[in-house]
C-alpha cells in the first residue's frame, strides 16, 4: 500500500472563513500567527511526509474540520512518474512553476472571499445546505464548532513538519531528501472525538436527582405513577447535557444509564413515602374497628394452644401454619424453610404470650396492626406495580436521553 504526503496549499473549504481557519490552524497545532499565515502564501506545504494510508486520511480529516482542503499525494505515484524524466527542471523553471502555483491559489481565494458561497458543507454531518450559520440538520453553530475543534487537546505524537517552507518533492533527488527526512518521523495518530465532558457528565448527574425527586414529589402529591414523567426525566437528562455542548456515544451511554436511575430512584422514593402513609392510614383503621378484631383474638388464642403442641416439630408446624392460613403456599409441599423463619419471627411470640395469659385484647391488638404494615418491603412494592406500561415509559425515558446527547453522528 502506498505512502502519501500530507499536501496544504492555502485553499480553504466552502464555509469557513479564512481568518477563522488560520486562527484554528494556529491554535490546534500550536503555530506563531507568522508561520500560520506563510501556510497562506498560496505556495504548496508539505504538512506530513511519506505516512502510511490510514495516518494521512485521519490527518486529512483533522484538518479539513478546521476548513483547511487537503491533498494526499502517494509516495510511489510520485517516484514512478519522477523516475521517467530524463531531464531535471532549471531553477528559474521551477520558481516560474511556484510563482504561477501561488497565483493562481491566491486568484482562487480571492473569488471565494468576494461572494457568498450558494451551499454550505457542515463539517459535522457532512450534509449540504444554504444556511451559512447553523446546520440545519444536526443544529451545531458552524463558527462556534470550528473553536470547539480547535480547543481539543491534541494528541502527543500528532504534529505538523518543520515549518521550513520546502514545496512538493518535483525531482528524485529532492524526493530522496523527503523520505530520508521523514524516515526519522513515525505518525500513529488514533482520533476520537467523542471525549468526555465533565461538565455535561455534572449537569446530567444535577438533571438525575431533580427528576428523581420531581418523580416523587408528582406521585405523593397525586398518589399515583404518571409515565410520561419518565419520559421527561430522560428528556430533562439529555438536555442537561447539550446544554454543555456534549456530543457523542459516550455520553449518550451515559445520560441512558443516569435516566435509569432517575426513573427507579424516584419510583423507589414515591413508593416508600406512600408505605408510611398506607401504614398510618391502616394502623388508623384497625383502631378505628377495634371490636369488630375480638373475635380474631379469641380464634388465635385457640390456635396458640394447638401451635403449643407442635412449635418443636416443624413438619407438623407448616401443616398447622397451612391450615390456619399463616401463609401463601398453595400447598404444605409448597412450603419450605423460609416460611418457618418469617411465621416464628412474626408470630410466634404473640402465641406464646397468649398461651400464658401475659397479653390482653388490646395488647394482641396493637402487636397485630403494627407487624401487618412491616411484611411488604418498599422493593416488594415496586415489582408488584411494575408492567409493560412501566417498561415502555422506561424505555422512552432512556432512548430520549440517550439519543439527545449522542447527537446526529
Amino acid at each position: 500500500m502506498n505512502n502519501y504526503h500530507v499536501i496544504f496549499s492555502g485553499v480553504i473549504l466552502d464555509g469557513f472563513e479564512i481568518t477563522n481557519v488560520k486562527q484554528a490552524l494556529a491554535a490546534k497545532f500550536k503555530l506563531t500567527p507568522e508561520k500560520a499565515e506563510r501556510l497562506f502564501s498560496g505556495q504548496s506545504h508539505t504538512l506530513k511526509r511519506d505516512i502510511d494510508h490510514k495516518t494521512a486520511y485521519q490527518y486529512k480529516s483533522i484538518l479539513e474540520k478546521l476548513g483547511a482542503s487537503i491533498e494526499l499525494k502517494p509516495v510511489a505515484a510520485a517516484a514512478t512518474m519522477l523516475s521517467g524524466l530524463s531531464l531535471v527542471p532549471t531553477e528559474e523553471e521551477i520558481k516560474q512553476k511556484e510563482q504561477a502555483q501561488r497565483e493562481q491559489a491566491l486568484k482562487q481565494q480571492a473569488e471565494k472571499a468576494s461572494k457568498q458561497p450558494a451551499s454550505i458543507t457542515c463539517p459535522k454531518c457532512a450534509s449540504v445546505q444554504s444556511n451559512p450559520v447553523e446546520c440545519d440538520d444536526c443544529g451545531i453553530i458552524f463558527a462556534k464548532y470550528a473553536k470547539h475543534q480547535a480547543q481539543q487537546p491534541m494528541p502527543a505524537n500528532l504534529s505538523l513538519e518543520p515549518m521550513d517552507n520546502k514545496p512538493v518533492p518535483e525531482t528524485v533527488s529532492q524526493l530522496s531528501e523527503a523520505e530520508e527526512e521523514g524516515a526519522s518521523s513515525e505518525a500513529s495518530v488514533i482520533i476520537d472525538n467523542d471525549e468526555i465532558n465533565i461538565a455535561a457528565i455534572i449537569a446530567a448527574v444535577v438533571a438525575t436527582v431533580i427528576g428523581a425527586f420531581v418523580w416523587q414529589g408528582i406521585a405523593i402529591a397525586f398518589e399515583v405513577e404518571l409515565g410520561y414523567i419518565a419520559w421527561g426525566i430522560g428528556g430533562l437528562i439529555g438536555v442537561a447535557a447539550l446544554m454543555f455542548d456534549a456530543r457523542g456515544q459516550t455520553i449518550g451511554i451515559i445520560c441512558g444509564v443516569l435516566a435509569v436511575v432517575a426513573i427507579f430512584a424516584g419510583k423507589y422514593m414515591a413508593y416508600d413515602s406512600l408505605k408510611e402513609t398506607w401504614q398510618q392510614e391502616f394502623l388508623g383503621f384497625g383502631t378505628e374497628f377495634t371490636e369488630e378484631f375480638r373475635s380474631d383474638y379469641e380464634q388465635e388464642k385457640l390456635f396458640a394452644q394447638e401451635y403449643e403442641q407442635v412449635k418443636y416439630d416443624d413438619e407438623k408446624l407448616k401443616v398447622l401454619i397451612f391450615e390456619w392460613g399463616y401463609t401463601d403456599a398453595n400447598q404444605v409441599s409448597d412450603m419450605g424453610d423460609a416460611d418457618i423463619a418469617f411465621f416464628r419471627d412474626n408470630v410466634a411470640s404473640r402465641l406464646e404470650q397468649l398461651n400464658q395469659n401475659n397479653m390482653t385484647f388490646e395488647q394482641w391488638h396493637a402487636s397485630v396492626f403494627a407487624t401487618i404494615p412491616e411484611v411488604l418491603s418498599t422493593t416488594d412494592l415496586m415489582k408488584e406495580n411494575f408492567g409493560a406500561i412501566d417498561l415502555i415509559f422506561l424505555f422512552l425515558g432512556v432512548g430520549t436521553a440517550y439519543r439527545l446527547a449522542r447527537g446526529n453522528e
